[in-house]
Protein backbone atom coordinates (compact mmCIF):
# COMPACT_ATOMS: atom_id res chain seq x y z
CA UNK A 1 0.00 0.00 0.00
CA UNK A 2 3.14 2.35 1.00
CA UNK A 3 4.18 1.61 -2.90
CA UNK A 4 1.27 3.60 -4.54
CA UNK A 5 0.69 6.43 -2.32
CA UNK A 6 3.73 8.40 -4.18
CA UNK A 7 2.12 7.66 -7.51
CA UNK A 8 -1.05 8.65 -6.25
CA UNK A 9 0.52 11.90 -5.07
CA UNK A 10 2.20 12.84 -8.53
CA UNK A 11 -1.54 12.02 -10.31
CA UNK A 12 -3.06 14.27 -7.68
CA UNK A 13 -0.11 16.93 -8.08
CA UNK A 14 -0.59 16.91 -11.77
CA UNK A 15 -4.67 16.74 -11.88
CA UNK A 16 -4.62 20.05 -9.51
CA UNK A 17 -1.66 21.98 -12.51
CA UNK A 18 -4.10 20.73 -15.25
CA UNK A 19 -7.24 21.93 -13.61
CA UNK A 20 -5.43 25.49 -12.95
CA UNK A 21 -4.21 25.67 -16.57
CA UNK A 22 -7.72 25.41 -18.14
CA UNK A 23 -9.13 27.77 -15.22
CA UNK A 24 -6.46 30.25 -16.50
CA UNK A 25 -7.47 29.60 -20.39
CA UNK A 26 -11.10 30.07 -19.60
CA UNK A 27 -10.31 33.11 -17.48
CA UNK A 28 -8.22 34.55 -20.58
CA UNK A 29 -11.03 33.61 -22.66
CA UNK A 30 -13.66 34.86 -20.97
CA UNK A 31 -11.61 38.32 -20.78
CA UNK A 32 -10.62 38.95 -24.41
CA UNK A 33 -14.62 37.89 -25.73
CA UNK A 34 -15.99 40.50 -23.07
CA UNK A 35 -13.30 43.01 -24.49
CA UNK A 36 -14.50 41.88 -27.86
CA UNK A 37 -18.04 42.32 -27.09
CA UNK A 38 -17.47 45.73 -25.62
CA UNK A 39 -16.25 47.14 -28.73
CA UNK A 40 -12.87 49.24 -30.05
CA UNK A 41 -11.74 52.20 -28.11
CA UNK A 42 -11.20 55.40 -30.05
CA UNK A 43 -8.00 55.87 -28.04
CA UNK A 44 -9.30 58.18 -25.14
CA UNK A 45 -11.61 55.48 -23.52
CA UNK A 46 -14.74 57.10 -25.41
CA UNK A 47 -17.73 54.79 -25.58
CA UNK A 48 -17.81 52.77 -28.71
CA UNK A 49 -19.42 54.43 -31.91
CA UNK A 50 -22.96 52.86 -33.53
CA UNK A 51 -22.48 51.82 -36.70
CA UNK A 52 -23.78 53.62 -39.92
CA UNK A 53 -26.81 51.90 -40.17
CA UNK A 54 -28.21 53.33 -36.65
CA UNK A 55 -27.23 56.87 -37.19
CA UNK A 56 -29.42 59.57 -38.84
CA UNK A 57 -28.03 61.87 -41.11
CA UNK A 58 -28.05 64.58 -38.55
CA UNK A 59 -26.12 62.70 -36.35
CA UNK A 60 -23.41 62.62 -38.81
CA UNK A 61 -21.27 65.94 -39.30
CA UNK A 62 -19.53 66.05 -43.13
CA UNK A 63 -16.12 67.27 -42.82
CA UNK A 64 -14.55 68.51 -46.30
CA UNK A 65 -11.29 67.78 -48.02
CA UNK A 66 -9.54 69.67 -50.53
CA UNK A 67 -9.82 67.75 -53.88
CA UNK A 68 -7.71 64.99 -54.88
CA UNK A 69 -5.62 64.50 -57.85
CA UNK A 70 -3.88 61.60 -58.67
CA UNK A 71 -2.31 59.25 -60.43
CA UNK A 72 -3.77 55.54 -60.70
CA UNK A 73 -1.65 52.72 -60.80
CA UNK A 74 -0.56 51.58 -64.01
CA UNK A 75 -2.91 49.46 -65.50
CA UNK A 76 -2.03 46.04 -67.34
CA UNK A 77 -2.15 47.27 -70.83
CA UNK A 78 0.16 50.04 -70.10
CA UNK A 79 -1.50 53.18 -69.98
CA UNK A 80 -1.48 55.53 -67.08
CA UNK A 81 -4.41 57.25 -66.08
CA UNK A 82 -5.36 59.65 -62.79
CA UNK A 83 -8.33 60.36 -60.93
CA UNK A 84 -10.00 63.53 -59.54
CA UNK A 85 -11.72 62.55 -56.11
CA UNK A 86 -13.62 65.27 -54.05
CA UNK A 87 -14.80 63.72 -50.39
CA UNK A 88 -16.13 64.35 -47.18
CA UNK A 89 -15.38 62.22 -43.99
CA UNK A 90 -18.48 61.71 -41.87
CA UNK A 91 -18.09 61.54 -38.49
CA UNK A 92 -20.25 60.13 -36.06
CA UNK A 93 -21.72 63.79 -33.60
CA UNK A 94 -23.72 61.73 -31.06
CA UNK A 95 -20.40 61.52 -28.54
CA UNK A 96 -19.86 65.40 -28.86
CA UNK A 97 -16.69 66.15 -26.79
CA UNK A 98 -14.96 62.84 -28.51
CA UNK A 99 -16.60 64.03 -32.18
CA UNK A 100 -15.47 67.87 -31.72
CA UNK A 101 -11.76 66.46 -31.24
CA UNK A 102 -12.05 64.16 -34.46
CA UNK A 103 -13.48 67.16 -36.58
CA UNK A 104 -10.98 69.65 -35.28
CA UNK A 105 -7.86 66.55 -35.53
CA UNK A 106 -9.42 66.29 -39.47
CA UNK A 107 -8.99 70.15 -40.09
CA UNK A 108 -6.14 70.71 -38.34
CA UNK A 109 -4.33 67.58 -40.09
CA UNK A 110 -5.82 67.39 -43.69
CA UNK A 111 -2.41 66.88 -45.18
CA UNK A 112 -2.56 63.29 -43.33
CA UNK A 113 -6.33 62.78 -45.00
CA UNK A 114 -5.51 63.80 -47.79
CA UNK A 115 -2.35 61.25 -48.04
CA UNK A 116 -4.44 58.38 -46.88
CA UNK A 117 -6.92 59.31 -49.42
CA UNK A 118 -3.67 59.22 -52.16
CA UNK A 119 -2.46 55.97 -50.82
CA UNK A 120 -5.77 54.39 -51.55
CA UNK A 121 -6.00 55.62 -54.99
CA UNK A 122 -2.41 55.22 -56.07
CA UNK A 123 -3.08 51.65 -55.68
CA UNK A 124 -6.07 51.31 -57.73
CA UNK A 125 -5.84 50.60 -61.70
CA UNK A 126 -8.79 52.38 -63.38
CA UNK A 127 -9.90 49.33 -64.73
CA UNK A 128 -10.31 48.30 -60.91
CA UNK A 129 -12.19 51.02 -60.54
CA UNK A 130 -14.24 50.75 -63.69
CA UNK A 131 -15.30 47.03 -62.68
CA UNK A 132 -19.06 46.89 -62.95
CA UNK A 133 -19.49 42.84 -61.44
CA UNK A 134 -18.43 44.53 -58.37
CA UNK A 135 -19.19 46.98 -55.35
CA UNK A 136 -16.51 48.66 -56.61
CA UNK A 137 -17.87 52.14 -55.46
CA UNK A 138 -18.65 51.07 -52.18
CA UNK A 139 -15.41 48.52 -51.47
CA UNK A 140 -13.38 52.27 -52.09
CA UNK A 141 -15.55 54.28 -49.98
CA UNK A 142 -15.12 51.44 -47.06
CA UNK A 143 -11.52 50.80 -47.90
CA UNK A 144 -11.11 54.78 -47.19
CA UNK A 145 -13.03 55.15 -44.22
CA UNK A 146 -10.88 52.08 -42.68
CA UNK A 147 -7.85 53.51 -43.51
CA UNK A 148 -9.01 56.82 -41.75
CA UNK A 149 -10.43 55.39 -38.72
CA UNK A 150 -6.41 53.76 -38.90
CA UNK A 151 -4.64 57.35 -38.98
CA UNK A 152 -6.75 59.08 -36.65
CA UNK A 153 -7.31 55.89 -33.96
CA UNK A 154 -10.71 56.23 -33.98
CA UNK A 155 -14.34 54.58 -34.84
CA UNK A 156 -16.29 57.95 -34.98
CA UNK A 157 -15.36 58.21 -38.56
CA UNK A 158 -17.78 56.22 -39.70
CA UNK A 159 -18.44 57.46 -43.52
CA UNK A 160 -17.11 59.05 -46.67
CA UNK A 161 -19.15 60.78 -49.19
CA UNK A 162 -17.98 61.03 -52.52
CA UNK A 163 -18.70 64.66 -54.24
CA UNK A 164 -17.35 64.62 -57.20
CA UNK A 165 -15.10 61.96 -59.07
CA UNK A 166 -13.83 61.76 -62.73
CA UNK A 167 -11.11 59.51 -64.05
CA UNK A 168 -9.22 60.40 -67.07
Amino acid sequence: MEKGKPMMMIVLILLVVLLGAVGAVSFYALRLAKANQAGADTGANAPAAPSIQRLSIDQITKVPLTTVSTNLRVSADGSQNYIKLTIQVGVNNTVKKESDAIIKSLGDNEAVALDVVNGVLRNKTREELADPGMDTFQNLKNEITEKLQSAFNTNLIVDVYVVEIAYA
